[in-house]
């Protein structure tokens, strides 16, 4: 799994997308649809992999498949995830952007999820919390697994 690790790290910091871009760029938007559209854009910013595709990688909790993997080097995780979903993709890709690369801490640190949460996903897109602090669950509980 994950052949080529070393060219999808180093593309890590390849892109200029940040949070404080996504909020500005959504304080921009005054249409929900728009807003969608922009999500729909972000899914560029996933690490994807099709090798990541298999059971143990599914998070069983959404409405369309999510598949998750992560690596932890160099006291860092690097994320990779896909869906069937373009909008799925673009929202997952919102949580790459601010925790990957990033060390095990701030992941771990419940005030970071929070505030992608109430941000992002409750305030600017009326999306419910619930999927999210799933999806979140699953990806901490695989990367406490690969940690230790």
């Amino acid at each position: 799994m994950l052949n080529n690790n070393f060219i999808l790290i180093k593309s890590i910091n390849n892109s200029n997308t940040n949070i404080n871009n996504i909020l500005y760029d959504f304080n921009k938007i005054n249409n929900l649809i728009d807003k969608y559209k922009y999500i729909i854009k972000l899914e560029k910013n996933l690490l994807k992999d099709n090798s990541i595709r298999n059971k143990n990688t599914i998070i069983n909790s959404c409405d369309s498949n999510i598949w998750f993997y992560c690596l932890y080097n160099n006291k860092r995780i690097i994320m990779f995830s896909d869906s069937e979903s373009l909008i799925m993709k673009g929202l997952i890709s919102i949580i790459h952007i601010y925790f990957n690369n990033k060390n095990i801490d701030f992941f771990l640190n419940k005030k970071n999820i929070h505030y992608i949460i109430e941000n992002i996903f409750i305030k600017k897109l009326k999306i419910k919390n619930y999927k999210f602090i799933n999806i979140y669950q699953f990806m901490k509980y695989k990367i406490l697994k690969i940690i230790k």
